[in-house]
């Protein structure tokens, strides 16, 4: 398995996220705002899809990672 790192973000990770966000199993130990899953939500409606990657990455860079087979 390869993996790698990317800066991109779109509509499919950032629906993704929301996702791992919900899990409290994986949030009990981030330091995420209660609010945050709610905040990405109101981006993807509101917002045009080309600033998901500005908007992750405007406090240091934010990296998804990527498997390949």
């Amino acid at each position: 398995m390869k993996v790698s790192l990317r800066l991109d973000v779109d509509v499919f990770d950032a629906r993704n996220i929301i996702k791992w966000l919900r899990n409290k199993d994986v949030t009990q130990y981030l330091n995420e705002d209660e609010n945050i899953v709610s905040e990405l939500k109101y981006l993807l409606k509101h917002l045009h899809k080309a600033m998901l990657r500005y908007l992750f990455n405007r406090h240091g860079r934010f990296f998804l990672c990527m498997h390949r087979r």
